[in-house]
């Protein structure tokens, strides 16, 4: 049990709750919120990134990869292949299961997003062309982690929310996957891994930074005077934010990335709290 709960990495998990408080904290201005539909749109986001999350585990396992790996270890080998197969294809079966009625809900936009967030948590890792080896993690972060599920749970609410009010927090699940990626930089050269980080070489450890600032920058042109809120979990978690500025990465980059998980969570929070009382 304990390998299973560290395979679905919970301290990442935060990436699929915050999107979906800052839409239902948006669509509160407009109505009731629809609890069902909100329920299951937080599984179902849930479900997939745990079903993202045993991919990466079980394909980089059974492939070699990250042997030599700074971050948290992986866990096939620990847990049976065979078994780690069949539990993330649990996870995407339920997560489908889910989404064909917030598809039936949400009519062709949901269908689109929802059809996309399974192929891509499978192929992002799992297939022979695996997105994670071209530079790609960051942008589908972005996407994914972010514009997608603030946008798609605010439609599901049938709110019309502004696509760009969806790009602030959007930065930082790009910023928690740039972290992994300074983190894993030197494995993934060595595993000819070709991610962002790898390409922009030494100079890549100024990206998580620069993605705090621009969903900062964002909090400050949405909030005004009230997003001076916002620099208290920043300022919180700054010390360890820094250890991505070192010459060379090491395990203490596992702080700077638990810290992001949680700056996701306070930064939702926050959002939330501001945007219901405005």
């Amino acid at each position: 049990m304990k390998y299973w709960i560290q395979a679905i990495r919970p301290k990442t998990l935060s990436a699929s709750i915050a999107p979906v408080l800052i839409a239902l904290a948006y669509c509160s201005k407009y109505g009731a919120i629809n609890i069902f539909v909100a329920t299951l749109t937080l599984c179902c986001s849930l479900l997939l990134q745990i079903s993202s999350n045993l991919i990466n585990d079980y394909y980089d396992g059974i492939r070699g990869h990250d042997l030599e790996r700074i971050g948290p270890k992986r866990f096939t080998g620990e847990i049976n292949p065979n078994l780690m197969k069949r539990a993330f294809s649990l996870t995407l079966i339920f997560s489908f299961l889910i989404g064909l009625y917030l598809m039936s809900v949400g009519g062709v936009p949901i269908i689109l997003i929802g059809l996309s967030s399974l192929a891509f948590a499978y192929i992002y890792t799992g297939s022979s062309f695996a997105l994670s080896h071209y530079a790609l993690g960051e942008i589908l972060a972005f996407l994914f982690f972010g514009v997608f599920p603030i946008w798609g749970s605010a439609h599901l609410q049938q709110v019309d929310m502004p696509w760009s009010y969806t790009l602030a927090y959007s930065f930082l699940p790009a910023k928690l996957m740039a972290i992994n990626n300074v983190r894993d930089r030197l494995e993934d050269k060595k595993n000819n891994k070709i991610t962002l980080i790898v390409l922009l070489g030494e100079k890549s450890r100024y990206i998580p930074l620069l993605f705090s600032a621009f969903a900062l920058l964002g909090a400050f042109l949405t909030f005004r005077a009230h997003a001076l809120v916002f620099l208290i979990p920043w300022l919180f978690c700054w010390p360890k934010w820094k250890l991505t500025l070192k010459d060379s990465p090491d395990s203490s980059l596992n702080l700077a990335l638990d810290s992001c998980g949680k700056y996701l969570i306070l930064y939702a929070l926050v959002w939330s709290i501001l945007e219901i009382n405005r």
